[in-house]
């Protein structure tokens, strides 16, 4: 299996109205690989990236992005976690794509 990450995530500052961008080419992407000590064949894996905002009134925010690779093999889901001070528009595009 392999991420792939496209387009742009915009979101608006609830406060000020300000929107602010954000492209996938910008997102470090980190992958954790969860054992489970009870069934080795259960692994989970984890992909995560985070990105920190500064917005005109420099108050930071920071967004993170998971996506869940369980068991090993199979999509199980994703997320973008955004604080409640910010309206997410338009969020990037990311998948798990099978290399066969």
């Amino acid at each position: 299996m392999y991420l792939e990450v496209k387009g742009r995530a915009e979101f608006e500052v609830k406060e000020t109205g300000e929107i602010i961008t954000i492209h996938s080419s910008d997102l470090d992407w980190n992958t954790y690989n969860i054992i489970d000590k009870n069934n080795s064949n259960d692994n989970e894996i984890v992909y995560q990236a985070e990105f920190e905002i500064q917005t005109k009134k420099n108050t930071s925010f920071k967004i993170i992005w998971n996506l869940w690779e369980y068991p090993e093999g199979c999509y199980n889901q994703k997320e973008t976690n955004c604080p409640n001070e910010l309206i997410i528009h338009q969020d990037i595009e990311y998948n798990l794509f099978s290399e066969v």
